[in-house]
């Protein structure tokens, strides 16, 4: 196959020939044609049109640039391989074709000028051969004789070279004794020796470039992989974006239908209220207005005997119409409003935070250079590391905000209840209580015997907490937590010194610093989360599809609520969703060997005190197949179960701890008394290889209890339990990996 790169000139892309088009060679090595180099020379400068590369000149660039001889050879052996026939002679001007061809001249000849050749004394001993003939030779034959173009040394062929610094030139023998003799400080060298020298050096410094070479082409084979492969992501993530904003717009269109369909009932109810009012109107106005008609007739068209015969009749009536307790609706009593919840800005926030897209590039290896030789390093090559993805939720923060509280309701205009004082910051407080609300089923409590599986009236919940969105003036002002959360180790001393006063408080040291010991197993140095010495704080949440219907978990997995907000929740699975257990799992199993320590914030607001042996909370361990099985897992041989509930004994709420229906221990906790608020954080130790789980309160500084000989050849998870809505409202708060700042020191020989 032809190389029209080699035999094609770079500006005009027409083939060189032995007319206009001699080839000749730029610094770059690029091939242009003497026609081209004409019109392309600027001043003493050209520039290549293949690279654009600078040859500086002095004068005439034909004769200064070198011609191109390898080309040369090159077209007529290609010349002779396509058609030999339409070779045309070179010396005929009528451009006959050529049936010769000489060696010694290197010309193709006609048969006349064949014959004149042979004929000529000078030209007669040269190698004629046919056309024909040159086909089935090799490159080698079309190689020109090189002979000296000097005058007097015509026919002499070059055998010599001048070595010397400014000449560098091949030489004849007649140039080595006349021109460059040695005697004048020329420096003769046999041709064929300096031939080999030059080769060598060229051909050393061809493998230089190519080893150099080599791995840039490797380096460019792997973008070219990488922006194929990210072409391929860009359609991926394209799909996969239009896969979460489809969802999102789902989502919009549901609460969007949803609204608009309580708008349409409530308008509904309401056209029906006035409809009703507007039929009694009427028949009270055709009423009076009858009445009204009789006893103007009456009055004008009868004696007074006749009236008086008919006034009782007309008396009687009037009067009933009269006492008709007839109520004119005001404008207020028909109006309805729409409550947006959240402002244009934070919508826009929150949308502006779904999703992230980032990159990250291995960086394309480098070929370095010293002295002008690859480094001992060789370039290694392979796929690039490139990596791009999309979060879909913004990255938490160990600092919360709190949510809001509740859905975006559509309510009629009406006077707004009471509210109830929030401005107490200690753990135990007495708070302005409002009525409690009407219980529609009886409370949650702790069960001594193997009962029927508990039934109660459901109500429909929904997990509609979203951080960050602004809260409604009716929720504002009916929330169970509306209220400021102010923790500082003095409030919580002073709080706790109120509840036992025989318990000093301890301040925290200083925490334990990060460090991964070489004992620890490997599979644990894998997990997501923070290392404290051997202890890991895994990374989970709340797995919010487990969710009981009537709790309430944030979007986030972070905050549950006992909260009952008689709505069906959209977020969660039949498949998935507790039955039976009055709250939800973590997505954490506890199994490998090792020490796990996770914390959780409770906080409890008592709006009715608790009687017989209601329940408030529950922190446990479980296996996954058994927590439905009950309102709460205390019952379960493969479980383990702290839940604070109204202790019977002295009535006041206490820990207790349980393990198969059997209760353990007890440590009190407050009083049972209506508008008391507790807070406190547990902290929760885990030691699967010593089979313990520990129990602490990390505001005091104290462990509760530990629970020793725990099975854990089958995973356990953590469960959260919460009671009795009615009664008192719980907001359990899970802090895990990065969120735990520290890993308190008094733990450290649990």
């Amino acid at each position: 196959m032809e190389n029209t790169a080699f035999t094609n000139c770079v500006q005009c892309h027409n083939e060189f020939d032995e007319s206009r088009r001699h080839p000749h060679v730029l610094s770059c090595l690029h091939i242009c044609c003497s026609s081209c180099l004409e019109r392309i020379v600027s001043g003493k400068q050209i520039f290549c049109p293949e690279c654009h590369s600078q040859t500086e000149i002095s004068n005439d660039p034909c004769k200064e640039l070198p011609l191109d001889t390898a080309c040369r050879n090159y077209l007529d052996f290609v010349r002779i391989q396509r058609k030999p026939s339409e070779i045309q002679c070179t010396d005929c001007p009528d451009q006959s074709s050529a049936s010769s061809f000489c060696k010694e001249c290197f010309n193709f000849m006609c048969p006349e000028c064949t014959a004149a050749h042979r004929r000529t004394a000078i030209t007669r001993k040269h190698m004629v051969v046919p056309v024909s003939e040159l086909k089935e030779s090799g490159l080698n034959e079309f190689h020109r004789k090189d002979t000296c173009n000097k005058p007097g040394h015509e026919e002499q062929v070059f055998t010599f070279y001048c070595d010397r610094r400014g000449c560098d030139i091949p030489i004849c023998t007649l140039c080595a004794v006349c021109d460059h003799n040695q005697t004048n400080g020329h420096l003769i060298r046999n041709l064929s020796d300096v031939y080999e020298d030059s080769k060598t050096v060229v051909q050393s410094v061809i493998r230089e470039i190519n080893a150099r070479g080599m791995p840039m082409s490797e380096a460019v084979d792997q973008l070219e992989r990488v922006v194929d492969e990210l072409a391929a992501t860009e359609t991926d993530m394209s799909q996969e974006i239009d896969a979460i904003f489809d969802k999102y717009q789902k989502i919009l269109n549901e609460r969007r239908y949803q609204l608009q369909l309580e708008v349409q009932n409530h308008c509904q109810v309401k056209k029906r209220d006035l409809q009703e009012k507007v039929k009694t109107l009427k028949s009270y106005t055709t009423d009076v207005k009858t009445a009204t008609d009789f006893t103007n007739r009456v009055l004008l068209y009868t004696t007074a005997t006749e009236f008086l015969n008919m006034k009782h009749v007309i008396l009687r009536r009037i009067l009933e119409l009269k006492n008709v307790n007839v109520s004119i609706p005001a404008k207020d009593d028909v109006t309805l409003r729409f409550l947006r919840g959240v402002s244009d800005d934070s919508f826009v926030q929150l949308i502006n935070g779904i999703g992230n897209v980032s990159s990250r590039e291995s960086p394309v290896p480098q070929s370095v250079l010293q002295n002008g030789h690859p480094n001992s390093s060789p370039m290694k090559s392979g796929r690039s590391d490139y990596v791009s993805s999309i979060n879909q939720e913004s990255a938490r923060s160990p600092t919360r905000t709190p949510p809001s509280e509740g859905p975006i309701n559509i309510i009629p205009t009406s006077p707004q209840p009471a509210t109830r004082s929030n401005d107490s910051t200690g753990v135990s407080r007495q708070l302005s209580v409002p009525p409690p609300p009407t219980m529609n089923r009886e409370p949650v409590q702790r069960q001594t015997s193997l009962p029927a599986p508990l039934e109660e009236k459901k109500t429909m919940s929904t997990i509609a907490m979203m951080n960050g969105l602004p809260k409604t003036p009716v929720e504002e002002k009916t929330s169970f937590f509306n209220k400021a959360k102010k923790r500082t180790v003095q409030a919580n001393r002073e709080s706790f010194q109120q509840l036992s006063p025989d318990r000093p408080f301890q301040p925290v040291t200083s925490p334990i610093s990060p460090k991964t010991p070489t004992s620890m197993p490997p599979e644990l140095k894998s997990l997501p989360g923070v290392i404290y010495g051997d202890v890991v704080c895994p990374e989970f949440t709340f797995d919010v599809l487990t969710i009981h219907n009537e709790r309430e978990v944030s979007l986030d997995g972070k905050i549950l609520r006992n909260r009952k907000t008689g709505k069906p929740s959209s977020s969660v699975t039949a498949e998935k969703q507790f039955q039976n257990y009055k709250g939800i799992v973590g997505n954490f199993a506890f199994k490998d060997h090792g020490k796990y320590y996770y914390e959780v914030d409770v906080s409890f607001t008592i709006y009715q005190p608790l009687e017989q042996t209601w329940l408030v909370y529950e922190l446990g361990i479980c296996r996954k197949d058994i927590i439905d099985a009950h309102h709460t897992v205390e019952r379960h041989e493969h479980a383990r179960s702290c839940y604070v509930a109204r202790y019977p004994e002295d009535g006041k709420l206490a820990h207790e701890f349980w393990h198969n229906r059997d209760l353990l221990t007890y440590v009190p906790l407050s009083d049972n008394a209506a508008g008391i608020t507790v807070e406190l954080t547990y902290g929760l130790l885990v030691d699967t290889r010593r089979r313990k789980w520990t129990i602490a309160d990390v505001t005091r500084q104290k462990k509760l209890h530990t629970f020793t000989g725990i099975d854990f050849t089958e995973a356990l998870y953590p469960v959260f339990g919460t009671y009795n809505p009615d009664l008192v409202s719980v907001e359990m708060t899970l802090r895990t990996g990065s969120e735990i700042s520290a890993f308190p020191p008094f733990l450290k020989g649990f």
